[in-house]
């Protein structure tokens, strides 16, 4: 007699969500400088939670939020918040976390594009 295998369960959005922080703040930690070209890249075309969740996996990546915070003299809890999908961080903020992550904002003329 055959026994049926039980089918794992689907994993939830928030798990899968979280699954893929860990995934790309461990390939950011692993080669740093793909982090940096995909924050640029989404400084560039992507949309705020885009850029959010970017910062998020490179403070994960290179140093954990808690100590990028420490670094960057600012509440760890607010930092967690202010990275989140729905945050809304000042600028001082996010100067204060790539500061703290050893990078700086900076600002170029966009590439020429045909007008629509």
């Amino acid at each position: 007699m055959k026994t049926a295998k039980a089918k794992p369960a689907k994993k939830t959005a928030k798990q899968r969500a979280v699954s893929n922080d860990d995934a790309m703040a461990k390939r950011f930690k692993a080669d740093p400088e793909y982090g940096i070209y995909y924050l640029n890249h989404v400084l560039a075309e992507g949309t705020q939670p885009d850029i959010l969740r970017a910062l998020r996996w490179l403070t994960q990546a290179f140093d954990g939020l808690p100590k990028t915070a420490a670094k960057a003299k600012l509440n760890p809890t607010s930092v967690y918040r202010s990275l989140s999908v729905n945050g809304n961080p000042g600028l001082d903020t996010l100067l204060a976390l790539l500061k703290a992550l050893g990078l700086q904002f900076s600002v170029k003329k966009e590439s020429s594009r045909e007008a629509a």
